[in-house]
């Protein structure tokens, strides 16, 4: 008898986590969001809350916490990090436009999960136009980059890299970059045909801010 209810408790208590399960949903794992950012851009390209076009303040007033620096030709880049991703943003020169041409996102995450990463992903853009994957071994690191054209001019990079460690588990780390080509082929061309920026510059923040 005492077994029967035994038995009677565990189905009980199975079904409720089915339940809540179907109810619920599984918890999303923490780069779901950042894809579900890139699927659902309407007019324009955002990634961590920030636009491609946006202005150095138009960040700031998003993310209060940014840090900036001025590189070596004049161009400014800031940094900041939101539900536990780490952004860099690269901006135009003020006498360019001053707008983000180029927004990077880098977060880590326990597992290796990279297959379920590219299969989102292609389900947002579609087939990659260009994809590569380097493995050194059964026990070695790989590493995979995928490229898509979104439309509208912007190009979209995602790097992931399955890190082994044993006995420890895998993680897997994400990168992803989006350029609008068409800022970026404006800063080419401005450059191209004024002389080099001879300004002060600022050192930019710590690598554990601006990782890349």
């Amino acid at each position: 008898m005492a077994i029967l209810v035994v038995i009677c408790v565990v189905t009980l208590l199975a079904l409720a986590a089915f339940l809540s399960y179907k109810v619920y949903g599984a918890t999303p794992a923490p780069w779901q969001s950042i894809i579900s950012e890139l699927r659902s851009r309407s007019a324009a390209f955002t990634v961590g809350r920030v636009t491609l076009g946006m202005t150095p303040a138009q960040v700031r007033r998003v993310h209060a916490d940014v840090s900036t620096a001025i590189g070596k030709d004049g161009s400014e880049v800031a940094a900041f990090q939101h539900e536990g991703g780490r952004y860099t943003v690269s901006f135009l020169r003020p006498s360019e436009g001053h707008k983000a041409y180029r927004i990077r996102y880098h977060q880590a995450f326990e597992g290796s999960e990279e297959g379920a990463i590219h299969e989102s992903l292609m389900r947002s853009f579609g087939m990659p136009s260009a994809s590569h994957c380097d493995r050194g071994g059964i026990a070695a690191d790989k590493a995979c980059r995928l490229r898509w054209w979104a439309g509208d001019g912007v190009a979209v990079e995602a790097g992931t890299r399955v890190i082994k460690s044993f006995p420890v588990r895998s993680r897997t780390e994400l990168t992803v970059t989006a350029t609008d080509t068409r800022l970026e082929g404006r800063q080419r061309r401005v450059r191209l045909a004024r002389p080099r920026y001879t300004g002060p510059a600022a050192h930019l923040p710590a690598p554990d801010i601006l990782p890349f």
